[in-house]
């Protein structure tokens, strides 16, 4: 209970997170032992003091290797012993084959939407072609000021359109660590349907409902953008190519609500 380890086995002396045997760790302190324990103080003070059971994650990197773990902790109470078992989980693997998942999920939904994407795309260009062939040929005969104004201006609007679809494929596709950040889904949500009403089938009826005030949350900018894409490319899928009635197209609705929870129970982090 005060963070003195009485007994350690053999699989945690193996663990890269400590570098004591099993033998010298008995009544060693914890955090001196694991250091990356250290960030998990509070979670051990509440199993002591409330008896409950706290699971985290950990990311621990040495020598520039990176490897995960699942801490778990239990309150312990036999006879006249009192105090808390600690179990380090390596999830490595698990952790890595999930993230290869998610990357290929990434691809699966940049698929879907490459069709269209390119469409919108060779439309910038067209823009941006047919502007400066125009321009070439006023330079040849007179200029007018005006319509040249006017084909710059297409061609730095054409350009900046196909520049966004560049850097949100990019984003999609890249493979980053979460950064958490204060993130308003309504604006999440309205970039989601303007990618979807540029890339979807056309049978598909776009509707979004936003929240009357600001929608804040703690998350990955791109990560939650990611989940309600491809919420909206399965919906896609469901309306077209999954139909077997001979008939596609349908009404997608994208409502941004909030919805209050009495439950309190804490999710692991």
């Amino acid at each position: 209970m005060d963070g003195n380890i009485t007994e350690m086995n053999s699989a945690a002396e193996v663990l890269m997170l400590s570098h004591i045997t099993k033998q010298k760790a008995e009544f060693a302190d914890l955090w001196e032992t694991f250091p990356c324990l250290i960030q998990f103080k509070n979670e051990f003070k509440r199993v002591v003091s409330l008896k409950t059971t706290e699971i985290c994650n950990c990311v621990y990197t040495e020598n520039n290797h990176r490897r995960f773990y699942r801490i778990s902790m239990y309150p312990l109470a036999f006879e006249n012993t009192a105090g808390v078992v600690v179990r380090i989980d390596d999830i490595t693997d698990f952790e890595v084959k999930d993230e290869q998942l998610r990357q290929s999920q990434k691809m699966e939904t940049i698929g879907t939407l490459a069709g269209g994407l390119a469409h919108d795309f060779n439309n910038q260009l067209g823009g941006i072609i047919g502007s400066i062939s125009l321009i070439n040929l006023m330079l040849k005969n007179n200029i007018d000021t005006d319509k040249l104004h006017k084909y710059v201006q297409i061609i730095d609007e054409s350009a900046r359109r196909a520049s966004e679809m560049v850097q949100h494929l990019l984003a999609l596709s890249r493979k980053n660590d979460p950064s958490f950040v204060v993130v308003d889904l309504n604006s999440v949500a309205e970039r989601v349907m303007k990618i979807c009403s540029t890339t979807f089938d056309k049978s598909i009826d776009l509707k979004l409902k936003t929240y009357e005030n600001k929608a804040l949350v703690l998350a990955d900018h791109s990560q939650i953008e990611q989940v309600l894409l491809n919420l909206c490319v399965n919906a896609l899928h469901a309306m077209t190519i999954m139909r077997t009635d001979g008939w596609i197209g349908g009404e997608l609705l994208l409502s941004i609500d909030k919805k209050e929870t009495s439950d309190t129970t804490q999710i692991p982090n």
